[in-house]
């Protein structure tokens, strides 16, 4: 495979922080390994200054063989001073630090475990015996919240008590909690939900799904505007795109959210019956049409569901209502102690206590410039993955030589409290020169041309900045390989490549 400028640049790119976003195929492991190799090889960089944080323990590992190979071929042509560093790069190669963040922060919080408040010898909990505790402690603070008539308690209950069961509000405080401790600063983000009990986070709202809907109708109405030269002498399906034009108009020119709640409640349309006479092209335009109304149709539906009469007295409920997000916010953080609680008397923590742990432990300024002194360069693969507290911690220790690739399009565990709008904004910002560079690896070197037209075809539509936080037209996917036309012929390409066979099966 033939190295592109594109990917020359993400592997030579220096002084400063630079996000790859690499579509599937474009060789982003390829770059990654390139990239430490060169700076091993090339810069005199010791693989001990270099910190590697991936997504999965086996692509550490994965990551560690090949730079294993790549320094073991390096050594067949080296000189005697050559020979003697990568040798020794070898010999470090076992304890770098080339591992998920989690086992990074495991690796720090045992260092310092005084700082962070921990027994030294502190284990991390299994899924398993984290919902353990995660059951008794709330069991544990329900227990003293009933027999202490907390008022909190009292206040919920009438929302949440089902079939004389308490069960829905412990399973909604543990819901919430889960939502908090993927971010960085729990606190900020319950003072946020309460921002939105607010006239200026309702005002704030409104604007926002106003924006929303009017987009999804200034995008029907193009979608309209290009079928209609194509219904010729078909007068009913022309008819039925006008009037569906006409609605879409109606929608994105309402100045306010309460304007448009009240007029699409007398919107209503029927798509025209198919003629007994119909020709092909006539039918197809007018199943065409139908969807495109069907669309209009989900818009409304989606307006129908706020249904805002008054703004003013959506904000008096709210206020009326604020005492009781209050309340829960007051339960989850007690919940969160008595976790914390269940946690220390184990002597252990879980997953998210390594993050949270370390992030506090990065607010020592001593410890946080001793941590950074350490690495020369640091890499985040899979970065559309990544979570707020994740992001913080790397951000504390980096200085302006972070190295962060992925994909946007592939970012697929926003349910577990990963955030691909950081990689978005991030990527916003690097575009126009702020902060570092941004890179995009959009040539494609695994699949055929036919494969890549399906791909791009399909979400250049449904994948946009709205949905997804990709604006997928403009960055399709390009070809990369010279695949042959024949689309048999290029799948055996394929099966050759991945088995190592040097010549076509007969």
């Amino acid at each position: 495979m033939a190295v592109t400028q594109k990917q020359l640049q993400a592997i030579n790119s220096d002084g400063s922080n630079v996000l790859v976003s690499a579509s599937a195929g474009s060789g982003k492991t390829f770059v990654m390994i390139e990239r430490v190799k060169r700076l091993i090889l090339q810069k005199g960089v010791d693989i001990d200054k270099i910190l590697c944080v991936t997504f999965t323990v086996l692509a550490a590992k994965e990551m560690k063989q090949k730079l294993s190979d790549g320094i073991t071929k390096a050594l067949a042509t080296a000189n005697e001073d050559d020979s003697k560093r990568l040798e020794y790069q070898l010999e470090l190669l076992p304890t770098a630090s080339i591992s998920t963040i989690h086992s990074f922060c495991k690796s720090l919080l045992s260092e310092f475990f005084y700082e962070a408040g921990l027994d030294p010898s502190f284990t991390i909990l299994d899924d398993k015996n984290t919902k353990l505790l995660i059951n008794r402690a709330i069991d544990r603070l329900f227990e003293d919240l009933y027999e202490q008539n907390d008022e909190n308690l009292r206040l919920l209950l009438p929302y949440y008590f089902k079939g004389r069961r308490d069960k829905a509000l412990k399973e909604k405080i543990i819901s919430i909690y889960y939502t908090l401790i993927f971010e960085a600063d729990t606190q900020a983000i319950l003072n946020q939900g309460r921002f939105f009990y607010g006239e200026e986070g309702i005002d704030l709202l409104a604007s926002n799904l106003l924006k929303d809907f009017n987009e999804s109708a200034v995008k029907l109405e193009s979608d309209i505007l290009e079928l209609l030269p194509y219904c010729g002498d078909y007068a009913k399906v022309s008819e039925y795109l006008l009037q569906l034009l006409t609605i879409a108009q109606e929608i994105y020119s309402c100045s306010n959210i309460e304007e448009l709640c009240e007029r699409v409640k007398s919107i209503s349309f029927r798509k025209p019956a198919k003629r007994k006479n119909a020709d092909d092209a006539e039918i197809e335009i007018l199943a065409l049409a139908g969807i495109i109304g069907e669309r209009l149709k989900v818009l409304i539906a989606n307006v129908k569901k706020f249904d805002v009469g008054s703004l003013e007295l959506e904000k008096m409920r709210a206020k009326e209502v604020l005492p009781v997000y209050i309340a829960l916010e007051s339960i989850v953080l007690r919940f969160m102690e008595y976790f914390a609680k269940e946690k220390r008397d184990e002597n252990a923590v879980d997953y998210s206590d390594l993050e949270h742990f370390t992030l506090k432990l990065l607010k020592n300024e001593e410890i946080k410039n001793e941590i950074a002194s350490r690495y020369s360069y640091i890499f985040t693969d899979e970065y559309q993955d990544t979570s707020g507290v994740q992001e913080a911690i790397l951000t504390a220790i980096a200085r302006d030589n972070l190295f962060m690739v992925g994909d946007l399009k592939q970012s697929i565990y926003d349910f577990r409290g990963c955030n691909p709008d950081i990689f978005a904004k991030k990527y916003i910002e690097y575009s126009n020169g702020n902060g570092g560079v941004a890179i995009n690896l959009d040539k494609n070197f695994r699949s055929t041309r036919a494969v890549l037209n399906s791909v791009n075809s399909l979400f250049s539509d449904i994948m946009t900045m709205r949905c997804g936080s990709v604006d997928y037209k403009s960055t399709p996917m390009e070809v990369g390989a010279d695949y042959p036309e024949n689309e048999g012929e290029a799948v055996m390409c394929l099966a050759k490549k991945y088995k190592g066979e040097k010549q076509l099966p007969e």
